[in-house]
């Protein structure tokens, strides 16, 4: 015989609980019926136990389908492949060239200087594009010669722009920096 269901969770006797938070009075009218005795069973559940048995409840089903488990392997990280090991090393250096140009076009931009504002452009499009193809030429993704040919067209279309700025240190180097990382990215894409 299971003893009787409080009308209200201020009547029940609830087991001791550990949360730090307090908790709110609830009333019956927010469970369906018979959910206020699963809710106090689920207090009583350790994390551990139920984390257990939803492991097991994976592990089970996945032996019952026929299929063995997924267990990840321990390998040591693989290194970066070899040709794009150097396409990894030049978006690198092409994306501090346009850090730097960036830095130098918003200095002159903040004088009321507009001149640098299409180079302003394309360096924050040269970074984020720079920035990609490092992550992706680093790990050795196979994405990575796909995107080095959209990289190179946007490294040859700053390099055309910083030209237009000879006596800018900070736009020459951006410019060697974007036709190295432009002749490295073709010679990835093939």
């Amino acid at each position: 015989m299971s003893p009787a269901m409080p009308r209200s969770v201020g009547e029940m006797q609830l087991p001791r609980l550990t949360p730090i938070v307090a908790m709110r009075p609830l009333r019956e009218a927010n469970f369906p019926s018979g959910s206020l005795v699963v809710f106090r069973e689920l207090w009583k559940m350790k994390r551990r136990s139920f984390i257990a048995g939803i492991g097991a409840a994976a592990y089970g089903s996945s032996a019952l389908a026929g299929q063995a488990p997924a267990v990840p392997a321990a390998a040591a990280p693989a290194a970066p492949r070899k040709p794009y090991k150097t396409l990894a090393e030049t978006s690198a250096k092409c994306l501090e060239a346009s850090r730097d140009c960036l830095r130098k076009s918003f200095e002159r931009l903040s004088a009321k200087d507009p001149s640098l504002a299409d180079c302003a452009s394309l360096a924050s499009e040269v970074a984020a594009a720079c920035a990609a193809l490092e992550a992706l030429a680093g790990t050795g993704a196979p994405f990575a010669v796909g995107f080095a040919r959209t990289a190179a067209d946007l490294c040859l279309a700053c390099k055309k722009e910083c030209e237009k700025f000879p006596q800018i240190a900070e736009c020459l180097a951006l410019g060697a920096a974007c036709r190295t990382c432009a002749e490295e990215c073709r010679k990835a894409a093939g």
